[in-house]
């Protein structure tokens, strides 16, 4: 057999970029021939010998392998220290495990020979064979070869691949009974995967047992518990590493500052932030982009832009950290500022990039920037995927522009779960019931299992009385699939019921629900105030705080509303005293709902106390205490207080509009109210609505200018209400002014002529005005 110049199986054996000499040795039959370089003086068995092992070295696939194996075996090398070590090599490579360890239990050089035992352990481990990994351990142990280190961490490698409970016990065993668990790289990467198991007891142990613990060691255990959401011990463990002498490095300061998540460990993280400085890590990339997320976290954006803007360099990573935080906290020009100057800077958005702006888009529902920031996306040559898909499916949802949100999800070449439930969801919050339903059905016809989450929002889409029908057959497929055991599902059918104000469905939920928390209450608490049952509402609240479970922000407006509907002031006043014990007497939803309700209870006093006590207002605050004036007469404080809020940072609105002209009409300021109609016309551009303009006639009725307010109704720029002329005649009858009355009874039988309001609005007026005889109404009743 001669070894060519260009081997038969060259296209399939990787031979090293370095040639061993300018000669070639081929062999021919069963005896070499030599050719020679005249420079080449090497002995022609070495070089031959040397050119056969590169050629296995270098081999990888079984077939060729084979026949440099018979090579070997034809002219006796499996004798020699070198060749059986290749050969188990050589197989590992071309994964032919079962002729590897052929080789190695028929060959003595390799049988006693660890090393010969370690190639195959490595090709197995790399794979994650633990099966066969764990056989050939048996037959290592049982030819009385000793592993060393190299064996334990292949089979570590091996068990890394896919963890299991039962494989690491037997692999810590085996480490064991050799000694090696106290060996820091043994010890460290065993509790790593009882960390990875989830069994933090044993990896603890494990690395307590290890002798001379290094920063690699402390720094794994520490991400060990960070995986786990234990900030406290990762912080707790990096303090302790130093006390031992052990100088952090990159990776313990990233974990600890990662663990540094909450407003609590903001102080931790100041001072992690100095010891990075002190080690002059400072202008490490990776290290300044966690320090940015992690002031972040901790609710400190100042010092986290602070440190951003810092940095020398700033990774795409970076500015989508930063970018991100700053959407957290509400600033979103702020935001979109520095999404800009990113682009300026030369770095180009990515994937994560568009993710995080068009969410931060979403959350502000900014219509115009998520647009932009979609065109931009389009022509980036970023490649959209699903993810990307259910973003814009996300952000076009909540700025309420459903018809590109359809269209971003049917262009989609495939759909998840969360796509399907992005656009429920989005259907579910712009109130398209019926649409929702639809994509629901046309989603388990696709063959598309939902989620909890998928769930949650079909039923909050179909919670709406119109909806009752298909929200009871949802009811039933949830129990049918399994579903009804889920705590927020069980929630959310709960909150449906209550919403089509079915109480006797939605006890039955809230009595078999095991664990009731304040979601489960607020829901009952707000069916009975809907249901106008105030005092079943009281008595479940009372129930929820004996139970020990703490009313939020929503259980207070709900419960606020159902005094308001008892009028009761009494027990108004004692969800005051919980509300301020609940440290929520600054949230405005609740302190406008407690506005709302001492008004209707008459307490103008307390309303206006509340009011003023308030740290923040909205225009909902204004516009509830204008109405608490409107209803309690109190006209002239309520265009003080207009003017108030003219001066503050709230636009008046149609609501604001209505509740001043209701307080005109009852003090009877007309000039105030002709004002008021130019003012919101003029500088608001609001036009008057048919409901302003029968305030206006109830104020010019009030003050006896009949012939004004019938005029006002024949100017109208929009088709009179009846209501309009139901007021106009009962300014009519109390000022005794028969002729417009007659007037607004005919217009009044022209729009409703099947209606007897008009007869006897014009019988009131005349028995006002003392008529004996009218005559021409007789008649007309009769034909009633």
């Amino acid at each position: 057999m001669i070894l060519s110049r260009r081997p038969l199986w060259e296209c399939h054996v990787r031979t090293p970029k370095r040639c061993l000499s300018t000669s070639c040795v081929s062999l021919q039959g069963d005896e070499g021939e030599e050719v020679k370089d005249g420079e080449n003086n090497l002995d022609k068995t070495t070089i031959w010998k040397a050119e056969l092992s590169s050629q296995i070295r270098f081999c990888r696939h079984a077939g060729p392998g084979r026949v440099l194996h018979h090579h070997v075996l034809r002219h006796g090398l499996e004798l020699e220290p070198s060749f059986p070590n290749l050969l188990v090599l050589m197989y590992t490579n071309c994964l032919a495990y079962e002729e590897a360890r052929v080789c190695l239990t028929l060959l003595p050089q390799c049988l006693q020979n660890v090393s010969s035992w370690n190639f195959l352990f490595k090709a197995l481990g790399l794979e994650g064979l633990w099966d066969e990994i764990l056989h050939l351990y048996i037959c290592m142990v049982a030819y009385n070869v000793l592993p060393n280190k190299v064996t334990f961490r292949s089979m570590l490698d091996a068990c890394s691949r896919n963890p299991i409970s039962l494989h690491v016990f037997q692999l810590h065993g085996f480490i064991r009974n050799f000694g090696l668990d106290t060996d820091p790289a043994i010890g460290t990467a065993l509790s790593n995967l009882y960390g990875r198991t989830g069994n933090l007891h044993d990896a603890l142990k494990v690395f307590q047992s290890i002798v001379g613990k290094d920063v690699v060691s402390w720094t794994s255990m520490m991400l060990i518990y960070l995986q786990h959401g234990c900030s406290n011990m990762t912080i707790q463990f990096f303090k302790k590493m130093q006390l031992e002498g052990i100088a952090p490095d990159r990776v313990s300061f990233i974990g600890a500052l990662t663990a540094c998540d909450n407003f609590h460990m903001l102080f931790e993280g100041r001072k992690i932030h100095l010891a990075v400085m002190e080690n002059g890590l400072e202008n490490d990339i990776t290290l300044g982009t966690t320090i940015v997320s992690m002031y972040s976290k901790c609710g400190s954006l100042s010092d986290s832009v602070e440190v951003f803007h810092q940095m020398y360099q700033r990774s795409v990573v970076t500015w989508n950290v930063v970018i991100g935080a700053i959407f957290q906290g509400s600033f979103v020009k702020k935001a979109i500022k520095h999404f800009y100057q990113m682009m300026i800077e030369g770095i180009l958005p990515n994937r994560e990039t568009y993710i995080n702006f068009l969410s931060g888009c979403a959350d502000c529902e900014n219509l115009y920037e998520g647009v932009l920031a979609h065109a931009r996306l389009v022509n980036s040559g970023i490649n959209s995927d699903v993810q990307l898909g259910n973003v814009l499916i996300n952000m076009y949802g909540k700025c309420s522009d459903m018809k590109c949100a359809r269209k971003v999800f049917e262009r989609m070449k495939c759909w998840d779960v969360v796509s399907w439930t992005a656009m429920i969801n989005a259907y579910a919050q712009h109130g398209d019931s019926l649409d929702a339903y639809l994509l629901f059905y046309n989603m388990l016809v696709k063959g598309v299992r939902p989620n909890e989450y998928t769930i949650v929002s079909i039923i909050s889409a179909l919670s709406n009385r119109a909806m009752s029908a298909e929200g009871r057959c949802l009811h039933w497929y949830t129990c049918f699939e399994g579903f009804d055991s889920n705590g927020s599902i069980k929630n959310a059918l709960l909150n449906m019921y209550a919403r089509f104000v079915s109480m006797d469905d939605a006890q039955w939920i809230f009595q078999r629900l095991h664990a009731r928390d304040v979601i489960s209450w607020t829901a009952m608490i707000a069916g009975f105030a809907e249901d106008g049952k105030g005092d079943k509402a009281l008595r479940l609240f009372f129930d929820m705080q004996h139970e020990g479970k703490q009313p939020n922000e929503i259980s207070f407006v709900n419960i606020i509303t159902s005094c308001a509907s008892l009028a009761g002031i009494m027990e108004g006043m004692l969800v005051h005293e919980c509300i301020v014990e609940a440290g929520l007497n600054s949230d405005v939803e609740v302190g406008n709902a407690l506005i709302n309700m001492y008004g209707k209870c008459g307490s103008v006093e307390d309303a206006q106390g509340m009011f003023s006590c308030m740290p923040q207002k909205d225009k909902v605050s204004w516009n509830s205490l204008l109405s608490v004036f409107a209803q309690c007469g109190h006209g002239k404080e309520a265009v003080c207080l207009f003017d108030s809020m003219r001066c503050s940072s709230c636009s008046p609105d149609n609501v604001t509009f209505s509740s001043v002209l209701s307080s005109c009409s009852h003090a009877g300021l007309i000039g105030g109210a002709w004002e008021l109609l130019k003012f919101f016309e003029q500088d608001h551009g609001i036009l008057p609505a048919i409901d302003h303009y029968v305030c206006m006639v109830d104020i010019l009725g009030r003050a006896g200018h009949l012939t004004d307010a019938a005029r006002l109704i024949s100017l109208m720029p929009v088709q009179p209400s009846k209501l309009a002329f139901m007021v106009l005649i009962g300014a009519c009858q109390y000022h005794m002014e028969v002729v417009i009355g007659e007037y607004a009874a005919e217009s009044l039988f022209e729009i409703d002529s099947e209606s007897s309001a008009s007869y006897v609005a014009l019988s009131n007026i005349y028995a006002a005005a003392a008529f004996e005889t009218y005559y021409p109404l007789t008649g007309a009743l009769g034909n009633i």
